[in-house]
């Protein structure tokens, strides 16, 4: 069951901003009991999302977010993995005709653990992508090469400490080239 309830603001064609609230409930968790995985458990959680878009330029957007929510189990307790706040931030340049810039920057904060799990929260990180992508005018086809988690950052996904020993890592710096066809 999810509700959300928004209220989207402009100021011209530039600027936008929406502030979301929104309250979510999911039930029958998915959780390792006695080494099956069983569906057990509900979990809660309210939060708000603030968005900006905005187009300083015909050339230039910015897109700005940032997300907090206070997930909590059927008990009150706050929910493993579940990461209280999340931001993010894209910029895109057209450098000429056909030809684009982009860079996205997302931060994903600390996430606790299950409270039987003796292990420190799992830490918050940073990922910034890069890509250049070109399409030339009145083409079916495009070119990009990107450059995902640019700075090699460190960053893993929980995994449950009786069934994976250690988390999971999330891939390091990576080079993508992506050819495509529209018909």
């Amino acid at each position: 069951c999810t509700w959300e309830w928004q209220l989207d603001w402009s100021a011209g064609t530039d600027l936008n901003a929406r502030l979301a609230f929104f309250h979510y409930r999911m039930s029958d968790l998915i959780r390792l009991v006695s080494g099956v995985y069983r569906n057990v458990g509900q979990l809660r959680a309210p939060g708000a999302e603030l968005e900006l878009d905005w187009r300083p330029s015909d050339h230039s957007h910015v897109r700005l977010s940032h997300s907090i929510q206070r997930a909590r189990d059927a008990e009150g307790r706050v929910a493993p993995y579940a990461p209280r706040h999340i931001s993010s931030l894209a910029l895109e340049q057209r450098l000429g005709t056909g030809l684009s810039l982009q860079a996205q920057a997302r931060w994903v904060g600390a996430r606790p653990r299950l409270a039987q799990d003796a292990r420190a929260p799992l830490p918050a990180y940073r990922q910034v992508d890069l890509q250049l992508h070109w399409q030339p005018i009145g083409a079916d086809w495009s070119a990009s090469l990107g450059l995902r988690n640019a700075f090699d950052a460190a960053a893993t996904e929980p995994a449950d400490s009786r069934a994976i020993v250690g988390d999971v890592p999330l891939a390091g710096r990576a080079w993508r080239l992506d050819l495509r066809r529209s018909f």
